[in-house]
């Protein structure tokens, strides 16, 4: 497979792989290249080539492999193994109709350059399916004008561990094979092998370091536009409609008030020590105020939400395992959010109030779920209800039983209106005569229209 993906060079290349399923492991036992017309950034399987697997499958069958098809492979030269969109769509159409099956990509530039064989094997979530939160996976570089593809794509799919096995005969032909060619292996240099890629790889550097630079500048000093007026939007801003930021130590969220389509935001689990939480730049979160709908902040330490009232187009907030303890601050909050549908507070000081889920429903008329738990509109009304009469029961019974004592001293003296005329003086400016001053005497009321 890797010698297959190795002799298209930079163009993509296209096969099928034969094996069988033991337990949870699928076994790759064989594999074959398919007659396929490939591209730099694609390749496209056409009906000779269906026409060719399903000939290959049936005669390897003649001969003794009765393996099945267990996947596919391509190779993505020069830029990392992960599935576009495109593989995305072939791989769930694949797992729908011929399961189990598997995709395999293969990096043939970067396996040269490492001097190990730089593979991956993936499988696609059903439709529809959210993947649970995870930590940060392990890092690797994608080029630039292919970010915007890999992020847009990246949670509908998995990585599976993989693992090499060989029988006693490959591990001889390996042996006979490395003492031919070591001195090949030594001799050789990555550097003048992969001189274009390297090359790439500089150069694609130098434009991420650039456009970093000035989205700094633009987030943390408010400047304006600057080389090439920034194409109005570069290519990292264009892959950020949903971001996942989970993970990272990051201890304030700011820079990201350009991103004003931007969606989701997903930056929980920062594993900031006891006694940090994570903080909202007012910038940002006014930048983001006009787009933002779903926003997950779990496992941050944060102890009030007040800033992220201006957030008014939330749908869905999962703010879980946080400190929040104050439901007067949750319901002033909520009530600023007309649309949101589902949030997730559990594990929060707040959620052993008394009443809490009750007064969160009737603070936030739109709410569908909480805490996973579904919120009918019966129970919504019930709810609303019920806190409309109490509010008016409670009115009432204040109205009657306020009382109060209103108490002038006989000593206190107020000026009565003959005595206390205005006028003029000269300059135009207003002066009053000294009034006389009369002592009344001491007053009480009551507020139930009694007797004063």
């Amino acid at each position: 497979m890797v010698m297959h993906a190795r002799s298209g060079g930079n163009l993509e290349v296209m096969g099928l792989m034969l094996g069988k399923v033991d337990g949870e492991t699928m076994m790759i036992m064989d594999s074959f290249a398919l007659p396929v017309e490939g591209t730099e950034t694609r390749v496209n399987a056409q009906a000779a080539a269906y026409e060719y697997m399903a000939a290959y499958i049936e005669n390897a069958k003649q001969v003794g492999r009765l393996e099945n098809a267990i996947g596919w492979y391509h190779s993505h030269p020069g830029y990392g193994c992960w599935l576009s969109g495109i593989d995305v769509s072939t791989q769930m159409l694949n797992q729908q109709f011929q399961e189990p099956f598997v995709a395999v990509v293969i990096d043939p530039t970067r396996t040269i350059s490492a001097g190990k064989v730089n593979l991956g094997a993936f499988r696609t979530y059903p439709k529809g399916y959210k993947p649970p939160d995870e930590g940060p996976s392990e890092y690797q570089t994608i080029p630039l004008n292919k970010i915007e593809d890999f992020g847009v794509h990246c949670k509908q799919y998995y990585a599976l561990e993989v693992t090499y096995f060989k029988s006693s005969l490959d591990r001889k032909l390996l042996e006979l094979l490395w003492n031919k060619y070591w001195v090949n292996t030594l001799s050789s240099s990555n550097l003048l092998t992969n001189a274009d890629y390297t090359t790439g790889q500089v150069f694609d550097l130098s434009e991420k370091l650039e456009q970093a630079e000035a989205q700094l500048g633009r987030g943390s000093f408010m400047l304006g536009l600057d080389t090439h007026d920034r194409k109005s939007e570069d290519k990292l801003a264009k892959a950020t409609r949903d971001r996942f930021l989970g993970g990272n130590n990051i201890t304030l969220v700011e820079g990201l008030e350009q991103l004003r389509e931007l969606k989701e935001l997903h930056i929980e689990g920062q594993r900031l020590p006891p006694g940090e939480k994570l903080l909202f730049d007012p910038r940002t979160l006014h930048g983001l105020s006009g787009s933002l709908c779903v926003l997950n902040i779990n496992n941050n330490n944060i102890d009030e939400i007040l800033d992220l009232a201006i957030l008014n187009k939330l749908t869905h907030l999962y703010a879980a395992d946080n400190q929040l303890d104050d439901i007067q601050e949750l319901e002033m909050v909520f009530s600023q959010w007309p649309q949101l549908n589902q949030m997730d507070l559990h594990g929060n000081p707040v959620c052993q109030k008394p009443k809490y889920r009750d007064r969160l429903i009737t603070s936030c008329k739109s709410l569908g779920e909480l805490d996973g738990k579904e919120i009918t509109d019966v129970s919504r009304q019930f709810l609303i209800k019920w806190k409309a009469s109490k509010d008016a029961k409670k009115k009432i019974t204040d109205g009657r039983n306020l009382t109060g004592q209103i108490t002038y001293p006989s000593h206190a003296g107020v000026p009565l209106s003959p005595q206390h005329a205005l006028s003029y003086c000269s300059t135009g400016f207003l002066w009053k005569r000294k009034p006389h001053w009369f002592a009344i005497p001491t007053m009480n009321m009551r507020s139930d229209c009694g007797d004063i």
